[in-house]
């Protein structure tokens, strides 16, 4: 049985980031390691409605076969696809950690200078801070709603 090598990341956490003057993110530590681990040294940096999705290229090439697949299915994913991949970038990342985040990315996604950056395993979103902080802290209720989903995921 032939044994497939292939990578893994989990990209986890999430913390608050400022960009320089130029636009560039400092990638956290831990999101680096990931990517020395697997010897990446770019990123695809893709708006992703309201925020940035930074993926290895490895993930970035399989993702897109996925939707590829889903999008000779239906109209609207195919639409939803050519604005996707059409925005899709690859960006190395320099020596101090650094990758350019690209004003018309940014704008296209409403961020700011004041970022989150939040691990989501194979890629890592990049959020305008006060976005994050008013949608995307669930409530107790939200909570409540999909504990019994989670429970049967094994995460309860």
């Amino acid at each position: 049985m032939e044994t497939v090598n292939r990578k893994k990341y989990g990209f986890m956490g999430r913390s608050e980031h400022v960009l320089d003057n130029k636009g560039r993110f400092n990638l956290p530590a831990r999101f680096r390691d990931q990517l020395v681990r697997n010897g990446d040294n770019s990123l695809v940096v893709v708006p992703w409605f309201d925020c940035l999705r930074l993926y290895p290229v490895s993930e970035w090439e399989e993702t897109v076969d996925r939707m590829r697949s889903a999008s000779n299915l239906d109209r609207k994913v195919h639409a939803t696809f050519k604005y996707i991949v059409s925005g899709a970038n690859i960006y190395p990342i320099d020596k101090q950690g650094r990758i350019s985040l690209p004003h018309a990315a940014r704008s296209e996604c409403s961020i700011g200078e004041e970022v989150v950056a939040a691990g989501m395993s194979s890629y890592v979103e990049i959020w305008d801070q006060k976005v994050w902080n008013e949608l995307k802290k669930p409530s107790k209720e939200d909570f409540a709603e999909v504990e019994e989903a989670l429970v049967e995921l094994g995460m309860g």
